[in-house]
């Protein structure tokens, strides 16, 4: 009984810590998001995004996120890359991976994830990432 309840926790412990709820709004070619994960908020900014919302209307993507991303918080504030793709109308979802290239080259650790959205319109993002940890 005690493999199960310790099994049990490090799940609810992980899901404590990956888990995550994002804003987003992309107009024409960047993306500016505020993420809620493992106890802090930070905002981002993603230099290029190809979006596109399914009228007439601007591209844009706007939504809201509730995910899973194999970064803690603080690997995610470290990140300066980012890829993915998302889709949604009304509903839709999305993957992707951040990854942190440092300036001298090196090793690179790769952090996929996958989120459900509430929203519209369709952003494709491959480009540096800025974030900025408000607490």
């Amino acid at each position: 009984m005690r493999a199960a309840g310790s099994g049990l926790d490090s799940a609810s412990t992980y899901f404590n810590e990956h888990a995550y709820i994002q804003f987003a709004f992309c107009p024409f070619v960047t993306c500016v998001s505020l993420t809620f994960q493992g106890g802090h908020v930070w905002g981002s900014f993603t230099q290029i995004s190809l979006t596109k919302i399914f009228s007439k209307k601007p591209s844009v993507f706007f939504g809201v996120s509730i995910g899973i991303n194999g970064a803690t918080a603080d690997q995610e504030m470290q990140n300066n890359r980012v890829f993915g793709l998302g889709v949604a109308d009304t509903v839709g979802g999305g993957v992707g991976s951040s990854w942190y290239t440092p300036t001298s080259g090196g090793s690179r650790d790769f952090y996929p994830y996958a989120y459900g959205t509430a929203g519209y319109g369709f952003v494709a993002q491959g480009s540096p990432v800025d974030n900025w940890r408000f607490f």
